[in-house]
């Protein structure tokens, strides 16, 4: 018989809940000798590089993950080693619980950690059914991986089909037309090129830190990995390009939103003529502008600081376009925000509790009970919304914009108005002039320059009359 599915892990961004099922320690007598030739608590090692591996700690004196990487790496590890069970288990709440554990939220790690033993455990308990029925487990512990299962998987993602809600907006509902209005179609698509790769990416990442970070002690006494192999390294990545997707919005468009935005006589209208002003004119990613502070600028708002994404995570002081620093000015005194405000105080912020009233699927407010706009900034979600909804309004493709659209907008700005490729890298805060050459040219296109050249010499003339082309 089967043995139950064991995974009764309620995943909450709240205290971790203790009534998930721990499993006695298995018996290793199944484990091949030539595998593990030392004597070591095998599953106890494993779920401890695992654990640590998914909740950032890769190395602690580096800077931490994000919440993104977080949630991408966990999902690759729980899919990978669950894909092939019978009944998979579904994980609730896993960018709430990425978001808590990148913040150094205790009880976040130990429930994924938690998580983690529940899978890794599970994974080995149907090895050892399998292996004592002298069947072929279709399921592995992490520790007897190997090439093929892992060229299965890739295989298993790119199959893959998911279904994904669109709105489609048609003519206004009305008693004529009941019809009518916006409606949500299901779209089914599969997985890109980009998601299957940075699975994969994340998968090798684990195998990489079990191999070379995680140090174990062998009876010896010696200090060695844990794990001597990466099973991903010997397969072919997916080919894909960085900046594949990067589009930009021309002049007319930019006109076309920032009128649209202006359109707005509200407090919020001015806010969000100052936010997304101060997108197109500095070019900084969205968290660099949404989470400015009011110490971040400088006194006289000729320059401001921004705390950089990336590797480098430092504090980078840049001059602040007049216009955005008026567009500040006008919305922090309509709000009458100007005369009280403090260095930590976030300059975009909610001016409702909307958020209070947002709910999950399972009734749980979204927000915590001490959550109050004036005190964060607004959300990435809600800056996305806001650029959708004006960009409707200007007559543009909603379904095409995001906020990282701004970023791609402004550099073609400057490449237009002439400005040295080292000067828009700058601009950018790219640490590669290379970086900023190919997202440049991506946009761009290829320019033709020579095409005058090659009609001159095959000789075609202006006044030739081609033939029909027969359809006979």
């Amino acid at each position: 018989m089967t043995q139950p599915m064991l995974f009764e892990v309620e995943v909450e961004t709240k205290a971790p809940d203790t009534r998930v099922a721990v499993l006695d320690r298995p018996d290793f007598a199944v484990i091949d000798p030539r595998t593990i030739p030392y004597q070591i608590d095998i599953l106890d090692q494993w779920v401890e590089a695992a654990s640590v591996w998914v909740t950032r700690w890769t190395n602690r004196n580096k800077r931490g993950k994000s919440p993104e990487t977080i949630k991408v790496h966990a999902r690759a590890f729980i899919d990978f080693f669950t894909y092939q069970l019978p009944a998979k288990p579904f994980v609730p709440g896993l960018d709430g619980l990425s978001r808590a554990i990148a913040a150094g939220n205790g009880d976040a790690m130990l429930q994924m950690a938690r998580l983690v033993r529940e899978i890794v455990t599970e994974c080995h308990t149907q090895y050892r059914i399998a292996s004592a029925q002298g069947q072929r487990s279709g399921i592995k512990p992490p520790w007897l991986i190997d090439v093929t299962d892992v060229e299965r998987w890739e295989l298993d993602l790119e199959q893959r089909t998911h279904y994904t809600t669109q709105l489609v907006r048609g003519p206004r509902k009305s008693k004529r037309n009941p019809d009518g209005g916006t409606k949500k179609v299901s779209v089914e698509k599969r997985l890109s090129n980009e998601s299957i790769a940075q699975r994969v990416a994340a998968l090798s990442s684990f195998y990489i830190y079990v191999s070379s970070k995680h140090v174990v002690t062998h009876q010896d006494g010696g200090m060695r990995p844990l794990y001597g192999m990466n099973p991903v390294s010997p397969l072919p990545r997916h080919e894909i390009f960085q900046y594949g997707k990067a589009i930009a919005l021309n002049a007319d468009q930019i006109v076309a939103l920032l009128k649209a935005v202006r359109a707005n006589h509200t407090l919020t209208g001015l806010r969000d003529m100052a936010l997304f002003s101060a997108y197109l004119y500095t070019g900084r990613r969205q968290s660099e502008i949404r989470e400015l502070t009011w110490g971040d600028i400088l006194p006289g708002g000729k320059q401001y600081q921004t705390k950089t994404k990336g590797k480098k995570d430092h504090f980078e002081k840049s001059d602040l376009p007049a216009p955005v620093y008026a567009a500040i000015v006008k919305y922090l005194k309509a709000a009458d925000r100007f005369d009280g405000l403090q260095p930590a105080d976030h300059i975009f912020i909610a001016h409702s509790d909307r958020a209070k009233h947002l709910r999950t699927r399972d009734g749980r407010s979204l927000v915590a009970d001490t959550y109050s706009p004036g005190q964060q900034p607004l959300s990435s979600r809600e800056v996305g919304r806001l650029l959708k909804k004006y960009g409707r309004k200007a007559g543009l493709d909603e379904t095409q914009l995001h906020v990282h659209v701004l970023r791609h907008s402004a550099a073609m700005l400057r490449k237009a108005v002439g400005d040295r490729l080292e000067d828009i890298s700058q601009m950018l805060g790219h640490a590669n002039f290379n970086t900023t050459k190919i997202y440049l040219d991506h946009m761009d296109g290829h320019k033709d320059v020579s095409w005058k050249k090659v009609e001159a010499l095959i000789g075609l003339d202006d006044d030739d009359d081609p033939s029909p082309i027969g359809r006979g």
